[in-house]
């Protein structure tokens, strides 16, 4: 993408926040509203890697507590509409193809795999939080949440108002449960 276009994209972003603003919203808060930012987002953000692409340890919180699983996440993405959200197991691989994404607002479109056993060619989005040590200590990590799991076409996934709530992570907010842990390998050199 240019740089001019992507200038104007970013002004145009800018002007429709500030509008907002300047009629007293304190928030974003219709869903055209929301959906045109979004829009505007992803055009900007054509052409960069996902943030989270990386090579991870996975595992889940219940109750507070935190479970380390065998599985190993393999997160890989450009800004061109291509790229994959795979879970490796000893008894179970899938595979999520990445449709969309969007770094700043943290979150991911995908679509299962036409083999997977749960949801098969369904749609799905992906949320999650910044990298940071916070739930990690020593380490690097990030939660996330898959709000959306069985939508029948990327349009309905888009239309979805499920969300999640990041505020008491380890506990809910993700559906009525805890969100999920992945934490970055050591061996993680080549993905950044």
């Amino acid at each position: 993408m240019n740089k001019r276009l992507l200038g104007i994209l970013t002004i145009l972003l800018a002007l429709t926040a500030s509008n907002c603003q300047e009629k007293g919203h304190d928030k974003i808060e219709s869903l055209e509203q929301q959906r045109d930012l979004t829009a505007l987002s992803l055009v900007a953000e054509s052409g960069k890697k996902l943030e989270i692409n990386g090579y991870y340890d996975d595992g889940f919180y219940f109750g507070g507590t935190f479970t380390a699983l065998t599985d190993k996440v393999v997160i890989n993405a450009d800004g061109y509409g291509t790229g994959s959200f795979d879970t490796i197991d000893p008894f179970y691989t899938s595979s999520k193809r990445i449709i969309e994404f969007s770094n700043s607002q943290n979150f991911l479109y995908y679509q299962n795999e036409s083999a997977a056993f749960f949801n098969p060619n369904l749609y799905g989005k992906i949320v999650w939080t910044e990298k940071s040590s916070t739930y990690c200590p020593g380490q690097t990590c990030l939660l996330y949440c898959t709000v959306l799991y069985d939508a029948a076409t990327l349009a309905d996934a888009k239309a979805s108002t499920v969300t999640a709530d990041p505020a008491d992570p380890t506990n809910t907010g993700c559906g009525g449960f805890a969100w999920n842990k992945l934490t970055l390998r050591t061996d993680n050199n080549t993905w950044n």
